[in-house]
């Protein structure tokens, strides 16, 4: 989250699976989200991820939606400074 070099990223990509791929046709399922829905509302589109089953992390804990959500929570802290904060953004919100 903190840095953005080659190094750090090509650590990154062995070592972390990724929630959601993109591709130019549609979203397409990543490693960890078994299956992406998308939905317009009134307040504008949002996607639901459903977490692929059975997926633990190297210790045996299980991934769950709380730790998609804590990702996210420590990419947008200030204290952190994260450089993917921007990259993450929709619009003017997060």
């Amino acid at each position: 989250m903190m840095a953005r070099d080659s190094t750090t990223d090509l650590v990154a990509t062995l070592t972390q699976a990724k929630l959601v791929r993109l591709n130019r046709v549609s979203l397409g399922a990543g490693a960890l989200a078994g299956g992406v829905v998308g939905r317009v509302r009134a307040t504008g589109l949002s996607y639901s991820l459903r977490l692929r089953p059975n997926v633990t992390f190297s210790d045996g804990h299980p991934f769950t939606a709380d730790d998609v959500l804590f990702s996210f929570e420590a990419v947008y802290d200030q204290k952190v400074g994260s450089v993917l904060a921007d990259a993450l953004l929709v619009g003017d919100s997060r």
